[in-house]
């Protein structure tokens, strides 16, 4: 799994109004590479850079602590490098993939 894609994931779920529940299930689907990211293609692989991980697992934790921090986390700076709201329902939008998109997806800014 690639661990940035990854925060991505979780921290969409949880902005998007995701429950403990539904973040439980992202990590399931990230962990086993199943549902959305199915064929997802494995560039940093946790066996070899494990290091790569904690801050994945610190973010997990958190949002199962509270998924409402998804927010906070990304506008605090924590995930200023990650796409936004607007970048990740495009990229979730039907015919992201066939379109040939001319636009970059933006990135949030603190």
């Amino acid at each position: 799994m690639l661990t940035h894609l990854a925060m991505q994931a979780l921290l969409g779920c949880g902005a998007r109004g995701g429950t403990r529940r539904d973040i439980v299930r992202e990590c399931r689907y990230l962990v086993a590479a199943s549902g959305p990211y199915t064929g997802t293609e494995e560039l940093t692989p946790v066996q070899s850079d494990w290091i790569s991980a904690v801050p994945l697992a610190m973010t997990a934790a958190l949002l199962l602590a509270s998924p409402k921090l998804a927010i906070k986390l990304a506008r605090g700076g924590f995930g200023a490098h990650l796409l936004d709201l607007r970048s990740i329902r495009k990229i979730e939008g039907k015919g992201f993939l066939q379109g040939g998109q001319s636009a970059a997806p933006s990135i949030s800014r603190p």
